[in-house]
């Protein structure tokens, strides 16, 4: 028998065993926590993605975040699962984390090799631009991880394009071969500037600057280029580098390209310049330019214009403004103007940046020249009036093309453009016009999602025509359009290729950044993942010839919009931490190029003192 003393000492020691064991394994379980949240909180950047056919990865980005993968139960009571689609009959039980939560919620920033697009429908919601969360810090957290994929897809294609066609205008993503259709005058490398400056690729950015330096010279081109083209890609991405870097370099570029620009204003009193010139001896190739090619490359010039102390820059700069102000003059009753391409008043290819260019010179000007604002504004009132229609049988909002139900992928910009519109409304945000505009805006995100959502790839179409009632009646009946045209829910398919643009994303980015609601993140990471999953080469990203057959290969064609553009916007769209402000301080020039206001153009200066 056992003493008091006796049975004390058993009983403690088995206690003392307990507590220990008991801290050892909160000890254990504390560890593993502190070492995911290191993971999640600081993941390696420079880690590269899945590897292209024939290319060997040594880090992997899916790495740095699987072990983060969560998802959380925070949405309002009773709104339908966005992610429902891809669950089993779209059914789990009440206690499982899964993609079928309620929104917002947050998904995975993992990279999966077999995605399988998710389907359109979904977060529907949206569709009338009434609905708005608001992101949360762990939201961001993710972005952040999706971030890393989103860079690495750039350090893909810069690699590619630096190791097989450096100084060529562009690379083609499938042979790996460079392309001079542009002139020969290093399109992609003057487009990409900024983008490299933006994701913190350093090495990258020094050795891009110093080719710029010493390969680039306009007199080389080979042949005549787009005015248009040229102002918004190669000067735009000059001015922007130089703008972000304070290097006079880059300044001195810009200031020798305008002025082999302006060669293409045959004689003084023309009031447009010719939208073809070369740039070695000044020769111009004649055709009729569209409203976008001649009233969409002052804010570049403006720019130039407050920045050099060139004594020629201002006369210059005067010239194209001309142009802008001649457009202006013509005062069509509704605000609209009829496209070259199409013969119609359109939002899309042809007067698209002109229309941009009417908010954007007057936010650039700090909001004092009011002439482009009321040129906006009663163009955004013609708009509602005469293009913005409803689809059937979903009631999607889109924007056509005169008294046709068409709309082109380039008029997917419209969703961040009447978005910035609204926030910097001079009547205010919450004036009917304003309150108007954004709910228009997010609508058109919305339609625009769809259009990548409804497609077996994921990925847009170039052009659609939507089922809709038309001005002249109603729109024909959808059994007797063209056979060879894909017909999806809303729309058929007119024009099926992906050509890598920007648009869509374009407006995710400026309406996340506005209103803080995450679901546009959400929405741009599912194009991020079909453009990995069907646009992806060896070298690069191609375009994709039919974005309704999963079947295809990428085609051996990437324009420096890609990189300029649609990466760029990606990146931002998962940036909570970049310093670019659309609100406050940046102006994007019409391929993603950002400026600042003139009235921080000091700070400018300060950058250049510590240079």
């Amino acid at each position: 028998m056992e003493t008091v003393a006796q049975t004390v000492q058993r009983r403690g020691g088995r206690l003392l065993d307990s507590r220990l064991l008991s801290c050892s394994l909160r000890l254990f379980v504390t560890f593993i926590l502190i070492a995911r949240v290191v993971v999640a909180v600081s993941p390696l950047e420079n880690g590269y993605l899945r590897s292209a056919p024939g290319e060997e990865s040594t880090h992997s980005a899916n790495d740095n975040v699987k072990n983060d993968v969560r998802m959380v139960k925070d949405g309002p009571s009773g709104e339908e699962s966005p992610h429902s689609a891809n669950t089993a009959n779209g059914t789990t039980s009440d206690d499982e984390t899964t993609i079928t939560d309620h929104f917002p919620y947050y998904g995975t920033a993992i990279i999966d090799p077999s995605y399988k697009p998710l389907g359109g429908g979904r977060y529907e919601k949206w569709k009338n631009g009434e609905i708005v969360h608001r992101t949360s810090e762990q939201g961001n957290t993710l972005a952040r991880q999706r971030r890393i994929h989103i860079k690495n897809a750039m350090i893909h294609s810069w690699k590619g394009y630096e190791e097989h066609a450096f100084g060529f205008d562009s690379l083609r993503p499938v042979s790996g071969e460079g392309d001079n259709s542009f002139g020969g005058i290093s399109v992609t490398l003057l487009d990409s500037l900024d983008t490299l400056w933006l994701m913190n690729m350093t090495d990258e950015f020094k050795r891009a600057r110093n080719a710029v330096e010493k390969t680039v010279f306009f007199s080389s081109a080979t042949n005549a280029v787009s005015v248009f083209e040229t102002t918004i890609r190669c000067l735009g991405g000059l001015l922007a580098a130089y703008d972000w870097s304070g290097d006079n370099m880059f300044l001195k570029k810009a200031e020798t390209l305008q002025m082999k620009l302006y060669r293409a204003f045959l004689r003084y009193e023309d009031v447009f310049p010719q939208p073809l010139v070369n740039l070695k001896h000044g020769a111009t190739e004649y055709r009729e330019a569209s409203v976008s090619e001649v009233g969409s490359v002052q804010l570049e010039m403006r720019f130039l214009d407050e920045v050099s102390d060139v004594a020629f820059t201002p006369l210059v700069t005067k010239r194209f403004d001309k142009s802008f102000e001649e457009l202006r003059l013509r005062k069509p009753n509704d605000g609209l103007y009829v496209s070259r391409t199409s013969g119609k008043i359109s939002f899309g290819g042809g007067t698209d940046s002109f229309y941009e260019y009417m908010l954007k010179l007057w936010l650039q000007g700090d909001k004092k020249e009011d002439k482009y604002r009321e040129m906006y504004d009663k163009a955004i009132d013609g708009m509602h009036l005469k293009l913005l229609r409803k689809s059937s049988p979903s009631g999607l909002w889109f924007i056509g093309e005169g008294d046709s139900n068409i709309m082109e992928h380039l008029a997917c910009f419209m969703g961040g453009q009447l978005a910035l519109g609204a926030y910097t409304d001079p009547l205010g945000l919450e004036s009917e016009r304003a309150k108007r505009d954004l709910k228009t805006a997010r609508a058109m995100a919305y339609t625009c999602y769809q259009m990548y959502a409804d497609t077996a790839t994921g990925l847009s179409p170039e052009r659609v025509t939507f089922n809709a009632d038309t001005p002249t009646g109603l729109s024909p009946d959808r059994a007797t359009l063209n056979d060879n045209k894909k017909i999806l829910k809303d729309m058929s398919v007119d024009y099926p290729t992906y050509k890598l643009r920007p648009e869509t994303v374009e407006t995710f980015f400026i309406l996340n950044q506005l209103t803080g609601d995450p679901v546009y993140r959400e929405w741009g990471w599912e194009i991020f993942m079909s453009i990995e999953r069907f646009c992806k080469t060896k070298y690069a990203y191609g375009a994709y010839d039919n974005v309704t057959d999963v079947n295809l290969q990428p085609k051996d064609e990437m324009e420096s919009f890609f990189l300029a553009e649609t990466l760029k916007y990606l990146y931002l769209l998962m940036d909570p931490d970049t310093e670019v402000d659309i609100l406050n301080k940046h102006i994007f020039n019409t391929e993603a190029h950002p400026l600042r206001k003139f009235s921080l153009l000091k700070d400018l200066e300060s950058i250049k003192s510590e240079l």
